[in-house]
């Protein structure tokens, strides 16, 4: 016949929880909540070029041009280069992904124009 102890898996249960607790309070110590999600850069101005750009185009540059700028943003990131790098990193590609649209948006506009007109 098997007796179960069951004085000692409460110990050990208790224990448990003990560290358990010691360990969650530990992790909030250290690690500052986060209040809201944030965007990985030009998210939102890849959306205004969806909106506005024809798909061979979208596919073909601006996704390119938003995988450099995550690239080397998150780059800067990861080796802590500092707030000022990160504002500059942004202002750039925000600059040039908003020069390309411009541009394409023109330069289509342009061209169904002229082929409106010689018709």
């Amino acid at each position: 016949m098997i007796i179960l102890d069951r004085t000692n898996d409460s110990n050990r249960a208790q224990n448990l929880e003990m560290q358990l607790h010691r360990v969650r309070r530990r992790m909030k110590l250290r690690c500052q909540e986060q209040t809201h999600i944030a965007f990985p850069p030009g998210s939102r101005l890849l959306h205004l070029a969806e909106l506005l750009i024809d798909r061979k185009n979208y596919e073909q540059v601006f996704l390119a041009i938003v995988a450099d700028w995550h690239a080397e943003y998150f780059e800067a990131l990861d080796n802590q280069r500092g707030y000022l790098k990160l504002l500059f990193i942004r202002a750039r590609y925000t600059w040039g992904l908003l020069k390309a649209v411009g541009l394409i948006v023109s330069f289509s506009s342009f061209a169904s124009l002229r082929k409106s007109l010689s018709l």
